[in-house]
């Protein structure tokens, strides 16, 4: 053993509150040794020697103890999650006053008092063909049920009298459950709590990825419908004003042939002189009328025009020819 603390602990038996966390110590001759409140978490323990060992208060969270001789060993207050023991680890003769099977001194067993003779070793026979499954978030039950169904898939493959089933369903509370299965004799317990938790994360991790895509899809839904109504709200607030600007023409005061000067207006010289406005725009525009554009009332830029007798009488006489080609026109056509 190249680890110091490993061959200290193998020449002088003596481990109390040391380290041994991760390490291997397959096979290792620990008879008698004192490992009251070591950290033995995911330590390989398979195939050693630990009779009348005091693991007091030790830490033994995912522990191999595979093969496994505990007789005398005294494991009172130990931590004893997820370690992996099969039908090789003996527990006879093994004592315990209580123990807890969750980190940080959590479901502690028995809840209250102590063991009474054989019950610490009758507890721990009936969970040799079982794995449990701690939640300490809660579970998601679309993940759980798939992963399970995996699970029990492979496990028919491997075995074909292999069958894994629901033991039980804890609710610990603060979100914590634990999960017992029930799992075929000597099987890898281990295995079979790594490949579980891995297809687990995995269902959690396409799970999550699903909502996203699913809330990334609702979000454009609501951006596009935002955009729709942005476009409707401002087609409406067109169609107001428009709505707003007809009703004001309709509310002006009509506009009336001549003023209080005795000017015409635009509209008002052409039905004098019988032309269309049209006409009349071209009449001014060749300066046979003078005038200028001025509001009136709710009226904006009006054509006022000043026709005096000549003027009139010119405009008569354009109005005749104009009066007269319309006449030919028709006839023509």
């Amino acid at each position: 053993m190249e680890n110091k603390p490993v061959r200290q602990l193998l020449i002088t038996g003596k481990g109390n509150d040391d380290v041994y966390a991760g390490l291997n110590l397959k096979g290792a001759y620990l008879v008698g040794a004192s490992l009251t409140h070591a950290d033995l978490r995911e330590t390989d323990l398979s195939g050693s020697t630990l009779e009348n060992v005091s693991l007091r208060d030790a830490n033994l969270v995912r522990a191999s103890v595979i093969d496994v001789e505990l007789k005398g060993a005294d494991l009172t207050g130990s931590c004893l999650e997820s370690w992996n023991i099969d039908s090789t680890t003996s527990f006879e003769g093994a004592h315990a006053d209580y123990v807890y099977l969750l980190s940080d001194k959590q479901e502690r067993r028995p809840s209250s008092g102590t063991f009474g003779e054989g019950e610490f070793s009758k507890l721990f026979q009936e969970f040799l063909d079982t794995v449990d499954l701690i939640f300490k978030n809660g579970i998601d039950w679309q993940a759980f049920i798939v992963s399970l169904d995996k699970l029990k898939e492979k496990i028919k493959i491997e075995n074909d009298k292999g069958e894994v089933s629901v033991q039980s369903i804890e609710n610990k509370g603060d979100g914590v459950f634990v999960v017992r299965l029930n799992v075929p004799p000597d099987s890898d317990k281990e295995k079979i709590h790594s490949e579980f938790t891995q297809e687990y994360d995995e269902q959690i991790k396409v799970i999550e990825e699903k909502y996203r895509l699913l809330l990334e899809h609702k979000e454009n839904e609501i951006k596009n419908r935002e955009r729709v109504i942005e476009k409707l709200l401002k087609k409406k607030a067109k169609e107001a004003q428009v709505k707003a600007q007809i009703v004001r023409v309709n509310r002006r005061k009509p506009l009336p042939d001549r003023n209080g000067d005795g000017r015409y207006s635009l509209p008002g010289a052409a039905r004098r002189f019988g032309v269309t406005e049209s006409v009349m725009r071209g009449w001014v525009r060749k300066g046979w009328v003078s005038g200028r554009k001025e509001n009136y009332n709710d009226h904006r830029g009006i054509w006022w025009l000043d026709i005096d007798e000549a003027t009139a009488a010119r405009l008569e006489k354009e109005a005749e020819k104009a009066q007269a080609r319309k006449t030919l026109s028709k006839k023509i056509q």
